[in-house]
């Protein structure tokens, strides 16, 4: 079973948030992370996020396992491209290419929230 989670960015520290998604309009966007507190009780707390920022775990990892959510930037050396979800699938753009057949030789260079430059040279 493939795991289910988002990544956002906190409105407040801008720091990433990953969890669960809670959308009360397209103003409003919560990342729930659950945990235990300090008497083993178990705790679930609301992270507000920019919702511009959200992006849904692929499911998939690059070449050094780290995990990858739609709106990484990947390289592999030859090309620099965006994970996106398009035609019900995971693929990379601009080229088109399905992420599964990319990922594992590719690595995460960061996102298109923070690193909106890696965005002009994308080919």
């Amino acid at each position: 079973m493939r795991d289910i989670k988002f990544r956002g960015k906190n409105k407040v520290t801008k720091e990433w948030e990953i969890g669960s998604i809670a959308m009360w309009d397209h103003e409003h966007v919560d990342i729930l992370a659950s945990g235990i507190n300090h008497n083993g009780e178990p705790t679930l707390t609301h992270k507000s996020v920019i919702p511009d920022s959200v992006g849904e775990y692929t499911g998939l990892q690059d070449m050094y396992g780290i995990d990858i959510f739609e709106g990484d930037i990947l390289e592999d050396g030859e090309y620099t491209d965006t994970v996106e979800w398009s035609y019900s699938s995971w693929r990379i753009t601009p080229c088109e290419d399905y992420l599964d057949s990319f990922a594992h030789k590719a690595i995460v260079i960061g996102n298109m929230y923070d690193n909106p430059e890696y965005m002009d040279g994308a080919e």
